[in-house]
């Protein structure tokens, strides 16, 4: 059995190359939207849509769980750095109800 390899490249196809099951995957897949690696079609983050991209993920995770073990754990790290929209927070909500005093 190897132990601490690490794949380099696309994870559709590095995935495929597993041939037995591993404990642990850890992944940091490209944001939606912010970067563009080149003139590759079909590259996770490039989608239309968020939901596209979500799609995109469902799918690679869907491989990740058929690579591993019954107790294997899958770390994922997703930034919010593309996210240009906030939610209001529970204290603006409120603040914005408040009548104004004149």
């Amino acid at each position: 059995m190897s132990i601490d390899v690490t794949l380099v490249g696309d994870c559709r196809d590095t995935l495929k190359t597993i041939d037995e099951k591993v404990r642990m995957c850890v992944t940091s897949p490209p944001y939606y939207g912010l970067r563009n690696y080149g003139d590759e079609e079909n590259q996770i983050g490039q989608e239309q849509t968020p939901e596209e991209y979500i799609q995109q993920l469902v799918e690679v995770f869907r491989s990740v769980r058929d690579v591993l073990t019954d107790e294997g754990t899958l770390w994922v790290n997703i930034g919010d750095s593309c996210l240009l929209y906030t939610s209001p927070s529970p204290r603006d909500v409120e603040e914005s109800r408040m009548p104004s005093s004149a």
